[in-house]
């Protein structure tokens, strides 16, 4: 099987190398990848436009003001803009489909209402597929460089594309799963209160926001 790109022979290996790591990383941490780079970007351009706009209507420093303010608004808040343009742009293009297939405009927009719900809704996972199916084939290119078997580099980019998803899908439940407990509720858990009537250590009950004794029976 002939390499796709020719490379000079000195810096084969480096080039191979960098695009299994890179491959291995983004197939099974694409989610995550993908976020921060989402991050990355809507924090630059949120400067960029809050400098802009401040040095056009104040000055230097209301530009540099704004621009810290709109990297963290649009840095915090970039990846779901981002999701829901994608998501949109497939619903329309799902409209725009039925509609020219003669299924009418009550319909086409029904199922691409539907369409919207899925992919907004299933983004990290459809993000997690389409990186862990990249990086695989990051991986079926580096190996092609240095002429390994077509049929080894087709269970190479199958094994690591399942694997990858996998692993990606069981991150994105875990973090789902994971219940958040709130920092005062672990102060409040955390202190040792004593009761003023017997002595006896105090236990916080959540649901009342209160402590209770249970040697004298009551909330002190």
């Amino acid at each position: 099987m002939e390499p796709i790109l020719i490379v000079p022979g000195e810096v084969e290996l480096a080039v191979v190398a960098a695009m299994i790591v890179f491959g291995l990383a983004l197939a099974i941490a694409g989610h995550r990848i993908w976020k921060g780079l989402m991050g990355i970007i809507g924090a630059f351009l949120g400067f960029v436009l809050g400098y802009t706009l401040g040095l056009v209507f104040s000055g230097e420093l209301a530009g540099f003001l704004l621009g810290i303010i709109g990297a963290v608004f649009l840095g915090a808040v970039f990846y779901r803009l981002v999701s829901t343009g994608i998501a949109l742009v497939i619903a329309a293009a799902a409209f725009i489909l039925l509609y020219q297939l003669g299924a009418g405009v009550l319909i086409s927009i029904l199922v691409a209402g539907g369409v919207f719900a899925i992919v907004f809704l299933g983004f990290e996972r459809l993000i997690a597929l389409f990186t862990a199916l990249t990086g695989a084939s990051m991986i079926a290119w580096g190996l092609d460089f240095l002429d390994v078997p077509a049929g080894f580099i087709v269970l190479a980019f199958l094994a690591v594309a399942a694997v990858g998803a996998v692993f990606q899908y069981l991150d994105i439940e875990r973090k789902k799963k994971t219940p958040v407990v709130s920092h005062a509720s672990i102060m409040k858990i955390d202190v040792v209160k004593r009761c003023p009537t017997c002595g006896q250590v105090l236990t916080y009950v959540p649901d009342y926001d209160a402590w209770f004794c249970y040697s004298c029976g009551r909330y002190s």
